[in-house]
């Protein structure tokens, strides 16, 4: 998109707009789609490489990317600093190779930066060094809207923009035999990242879990949300096994971290960098299931953050989702009222799970059935989906009450039909009882292969006289033919 001479015929040594900056490694599974999500947004692609030993590298520059061969030192924030330092556009597009951009309209993105590439950065930086005090920000602290000074008397201050805030789709799912997903079908939980910024004043910190921050000492980034492209990120959409390597690759990284401030195994520290340490300690052992060890490293996060602020929240919201993962009712209650006391208005964060969802899955363990229906009313059919997807993820108890207030409320058969096929799964968990009461609505939904009471029944794992008394309910009440074979076989 760039014109290589300027006038008469000289090199044109302007910079260019925009650049996509990325770092890889193993990643010819995805690269390809990720450079091609990108036409007509961006005028260049940074590769940067930590060692790849698959056709990355080649896939990548086949498909005209600018290519580093590089090296990894356990820190994302390094490799990403010494990819930037390689940019030469204005604006940095940050994107990882399982990750595709959408946006509706290149051209209007591309104006958008144009406009704000009219404020000087030599000039900012001059005024801002003479100017006020603060410390510097990352996506997880609130923007600050900084001006700059009217250069004469009686004129507006105009805004500058720093950085801008991207939706990121995380889309939740696992492949365990290979199959084939419309990603657009899956549910996604979406949160905003810093991800456009300004090249001359941004750069990354932390060695997982890495966020932007600003280069000038004493300033926050000016940052604002943009609704005009979101990224996809698919890189939940893997291999269990996948999946699984990358959390224990993470929970290292989020540990070093820890001990690189000193602070590990002296209990509880206060500050801001301990707090957000703690908080990422706390992420990556719920991904490598160490629930329990998740849930102390993220009350010790919210209780290290001294500004009692954006990540104390965080960290109390995911120890919220840890504790009905554990399928503990007591902790998942006495967390939700500890949220609501310290935190009346709700900050803006929109990582994880969405707050409503949160809410009504608390509500279903209180069997409020009147709240349920409340919180209900604000969900579209997506977050209706993602709703019910969760029971999957989290203990049976609490899923149990998920899907059965969800049967109450929600009246549509999308909705119906998804309720059906996860209580499927959920019921034979939770014993004869609660398998009867899932088999009855889903027989009468039309699904009788679904049968909870047959899986009790069909399972070696469970005692005899457990699979017979499946068996005899499920013969008796629908006159199954097969359960009737089965108690033959069973004796």
């Amino acid at each position: 998109m760039m014109n290589a001479c300027g006038a008469a015929g000289t090199p044109d040594t302007t910079p260019p707009l925009v650049e996509a900056c990325l770092i890889t490694v193993d990643e010819e599974a995805n690269i390809s789609a990720c450079i091609a999500s990108l036409a007509g947004l961006v005028d260049g692609i940074l590769v940067y490489d930590t060692g790849s030993t698959d056709s990355t590298v080649n896939i990548a520059r086949a498909n005209g990317a600018r290519v580093v061969t590089g090296y990894w030192d356990n820190s994302f924030a390094a490799a990403r600093n010494r990819a930037l330092r390689l940019c030469r556009a204005e604006w940095i597009l940050s994107i990882d190779a399982d990750e595709t951009v959408e946006y509706p309209d290149a051209d209007g993105i591309r104006k958008l930066l144009e406009k704000e590439k009219s404020v000087h950065m030599t000039e900012y930086f001059s005024e801002t060094m003479q100017g006020g005090t603060g410390h510097a920000d990352s996506c997880y602290n609130k923007p600050v809207d900084h001006r700059r000074p009217p250069s004469n008397k009686g004129e507006h201050p105009e805004t500058r923009v720093d950085a801008f805030e991207v939706g990121i789709h995380n889309i939740l799912a696992f492949s365990t035999s290979g199959e084939s997903w419309e990603w657009r079908d899956l549910p996604r939980v979406t949160h905003p990242a810093i991800r456009l910024f300004r090249r001359d004043i941004a750069m990354w910190e932390g060695r997982v879990h890495e966020s932007i921050t600003s280069k000038v000492a004493g300033r926050r980034l000016m940052t604002v949300s943009t609704p005009v492209f979101c990224i996809i990120h698919s890189g939940y959409a893997i291999s269990r096994e996948l999946s699984s390597s990358k959390a224990k690759r993470n929970l290292e990284l989020a540990e070093l971290e820890i001990d690189g401030d000193g602070k590990k195994g002296k209990g509880v520290q206060t500050g801001s960098t301990t707090a957000l340490a703690l908080l990422k300690s706390g992420k990556a052992r719920w991904a490598v299931r160490d629930l329990h060890g998740a849930l102390r490293d993220l009350l010790r996060a919210a209780d290290a953050d001294d500004r009692h602020d954006t990540i104390a929240w965080m960290a109390l919201k995911s120890a919220l989702q840890v504790a009905i993962w554990l399928d503990d009712t007591g902790k998942t209650l006495a967390l939700h009222t500890r949220m609501g006391a310290e935190f009346p208005v709700f900050p803006s964060i929109a990582e994880g799970l969405p707050v409503d969802i949160l809410s009504f899955i608390v509500a279903c363990i209180r069997r409020d059935h009147a709240m349920c229906r409340t919180i209900a009313t604000s969900f579209d059919p997506p977050a209706r989906k993602l709703l019910i997807a969760q029971a999957l993820n989290i203990g049976p108890h609490i899923a149990d009450c998920l899907l059965e207030e969800s049967y109450q409320v929600f009246d549509s058969q999308d909705d119906l039909q998804a309720i059906v096929a996860v209580s499927s799964v959920i019921a034979p968990k939770l014993g004869i009882e609660t398998a009867t009461r899932w088999s009855r609505r889903i027989r009468a939904s039309g699904v009788p292969e679904l049968c909870p009471l047959m899986a009790i029944a069909k399972n070696p794992h469970d005692t005899v006289p457990v699979r017979i008394a499946a068996a005899r309910i499920a013969a008796h009440e629908f006159s199954d033919q097969e359960a009737q074979c089965l108690l033959q076989s069973i004796r």
